[in-house]
């Protein structure tokens, strides 16, 4: 185990970098893929050099909601979780929150209850999204969860004095855990924005790194759900999302950029953190959009977590991070439960306001930095 101040150094993947650089087709079919190949099938794998001659990155429009009649944000499609931030916001849109919804326990408790209802909800509906390339059904699944009308009906059953069960907000699914995420947010000075998240599902994926190429290999396939498979909260598994060949599996990733009425970026944001991710990055956006934080308010603030299933709150650990106990106290009083975990999303966010100017931050719960030119 590295200790603090020790670095470590990598450099296979040094080299494997560089080469990709100068030959980036290597990856593909070249030397580069014939060492992946051959890495993989001794370890018991099944991959060929057909599989990685043959892929192609998949390219969609991406996916547009209102949030205001200023703003709207782009976001991703299936297979990663850009429908379901959307459908949070949807939701949510239609209470109208400003900065005094967050004065205030009472009002606090109020708000905070709102949204992890609305998370639930949206959550539940996460378990008929998969990659429309392959299930049918896909694309009118994400044109309700994005449906203004539709949301809005959902928001109408949201009762500010009490929770219902967990078949009340429509849907089972397994629980998904990706924690090997990392995730860039980009402002170019002509005022082009750009938000990638990448990952390698689990933290260290396989935790198997290749001799050679230095690369630790992921686990995505863990990504996807298994027939017969039930999880260890007694939940099934998502058909939509079950193996295929050349199918992308399921994710949390939601890289997301909010424009004005003129296209002109004011907030790009992601994060990592598995199923925390579209949480994370929605809280951020409604503390800093809706509530009127400012950006490093509205990423350090604590942040809660729900999906539904398993069915309680998950709450910062940290003292630094932790929401006030008279809120844990007033959610539990409506219904909620809670537990205390360490692990959490991390967001990146840039902000451009009004006057032009520029703020980057990088979330302090994974000691980052945010840096310019």
């Amino acid at each position: 185990m590295l200790k603090i101040n020790e670095t470590l150094l990598n450099p296979e993947l040094g080299s494997t970098l560089e080469k990709i650089a100068k030959d980036p087709m290597s990856f593909y079919h070249g030397s580069i893929a014939e060492q992946i190949v051959r890495d993989i099938r001794t370890l018991g794998g099944i991959i060929t050099r057909s599989d990685l001659r043959n892929y192609d990155a998949g390219r969609a429009e991406a996916l547009q909601v209102s949030l205001n009649k200023k703003l709207k944000i782009w976001t991703s499609h299936p297979p990663s979780s850009g429908p379901v931030l959307a459908m949070i916001l949807q939701i949510l849109k239609g209470f109208r929150f400003s900065s005094q919804d967050i004065v205030g326990d009472e009002n606090l408790v109020r708000s905070y209850h709102r949204i992890i209802e609305a998370f639930k909800f949206s959550y539940a509906y996460r378990a008929l999204l998969g990659d429309p390339e392959y299930e049918d059904g896909i694309h009118e699944t994400v044109k309700n969860m994005t449906s203004q009308s539709f949301t809005e009906k959902l928001r109408r059953k949201i009762n500010d004095n009490k929770i219902h069960n967990i078949s009340y907000y429509g849907g089972f699914y397994s629980d998904w855990n990706n924690q090997g995420t990392t995730h860039l947010s980009v402002l170019s000075k002509g005022g082009d924005a750009v938000a990638v998240t990448s990952t390698i599902n689990t933290g260290f994926g396989s935790k198997i790194r290749s001799p050679s190429l230095g690369i630790v290999y992921n686990n995505e396939m863990d990504d996807f759900s298994t027939p017969d498979l039930v999880n260890a909260f007694g939940v099934a598994p998502s058909p939509n999302n079950f193996i295929k060949p050349n199918k992308r599996m399921m994710s949390s990733m939601s890289p997301s950029v909010v424009v004005d009425d003129l296209g002109n970026a004011r907030l790009i944001l992601g994060a990592s953190g598995g199923t925390r991710i579209t949480t994370g990055v929605a809280q951020v956006l409604m503390n800093h959009l809706w509530f009127g934080l400012n950006l490093e308010e509205s990423v350090r603030h604590p942040r809660l977590h729900h999906q539904l299933v398993p069915n309680y709150i998950r709450v910062e650990k940290t003292s630094k991070y932790r929401m006030k106990q008279a809120i844990l106290d007033g959610l539990k009083k409506l219904g909620h439960t809670y537990k205390f975990l360490t692990s959490t999303s991390t967001v990146q966010a840039i902000a451009v306001d009004e006057q032009e100017r520029i703020r980057a931050v990088s979330d302090p719960r994974k000691h980052g930095r945010a840096a310019g030119y």
